[in-house]
């Protein structure tokens, strides 16, 4: 796969992400965090098993020896999952952007503590940049506004997301580099489904039973698009560009939230939107370009 196809892969993967981020904020008290990330799941199971089962079950063997990562993957996924949904209804949307913001910082940091594997020094100011340029969006270049954050529960949550999707990069493709995108993404979303249903069905503090529509039509929205489309493309990406070059692409997230509100709300541009966008853009960049050339790998293997 080409870089540049890779690199407009990612780039979708954050608009759908940042889609499935506007939907769970708007679930409110209907459903529990944890049911709805569980429907979540279970319905991209439902929807992704035709495609993938006959190539699961081709290699079930090698399935078997890697149970453990497989699940372990699953778990990455859930808790970072549940938590984010969890925390956009507890925090502010300054302190959830700001923190998924660090996700490239807190995954470089990761790898260097796990595998003694550094960035290169134009990479470590590209992700710099590109955390400065997300601030100055979320907070229209006011200082006050940042003297004034308080932490809250909501925020720990965001931070143990960001933990868990780091975790998940750094391990998926290390774990199961010899399945195709769509295999991990089956594998994935199978053992996210199972832990969290064994955690909903213990705590059972509420009903499984979905009877509104339009929460139906949420969960399946945010099955098919942020979690199959996008975690697939993110797999495969992964797998292309590695943990620290594709974790760049968050901060991309806060543009695009920008572009939304310019687009369907009308909101006009100001000058620190331009700003941030072009450090964060700048930052972006820096860290795709910096570093050794990565070996292409296609993620379409069997």
């Amino acid at each position: 796969m080409k870089r540049q196809v890779t690199y407009l892969m990612l780039f979708f993967v954050m608009v759908l992400w940042t889609s499935g981020i506007m939907v769970a904020k708007t679930i409110g008290d209907s459903i529990g965090a944890l049911e709805f990330s569980f429907w979540r799941w279970a319905v991209a199971v439902l929807f992704i098993a035709p495609f993938a089962m006959p190539r699961v079950l081709m290699r079930m063997g090698e399935i078997r020896s890697k149970l453990r990562e497989v699940f372990l993957l699953g778990t990455f996924m859930a808790g970072g999952s549940t938590c984010l949904i969890w925390s956009v209804q507890m925090t502010t949307v300054f302190n959830a952007s700001l923190f998924s913001a660090t996700q490239p910082i807190l995954t470089a940091i990761l790898i260097f503590l796990l595998f003694s594997r550094a960035l290169d020094k134009v990479q470590y100011l590209g992700i710099i940049l590109g955390f400065f340029g997300t601030l100055i969006i979320i907070s229209n270049l006011d200082m006050s506004l940042i003297m004034r954050m308080s932490f809250n529960q909501g925020d720990l949550l965001v931070i143990l997301a960001v933990l868990f999707y780091s975790l998940y990069a750094i391990y998926v493709n290390r774990w199961l580099s010899d399945f195709c995108a769509l295999s991990v993404m089956f594998l994935s979303s199978v053992s996210t489904t199972l832990i969290l249903s064994i955690i909903v069905f213990a705590i059972n503090d509420k009903s499984l039973n979905i009877h509104n529509p339009e929460l139906v039509g949420k969960v399946v929205y945010m099955a098919i698009f942020p979690t199959i489309i996008a975690t697939t493309m993110w797999n495969a990406g992964l797998k292309v560009l590695g943990p620290n070059k594709s974790s760049a692409f968050i901060n991309i997230m806060p543009v695009l939230g920008i572009l939304v509100s310019v687009k369907f709300f009308k909101d006009p541009v100001q000058i620190h939107h331009i700003l941030g966008m072009i450090l964060t853009c700048t930052g972006v960049m820096f860290v795709l370009t910096g570093g050794k050339q990565d070996k292409v790998v296609s993620p379409y293997r069997k």
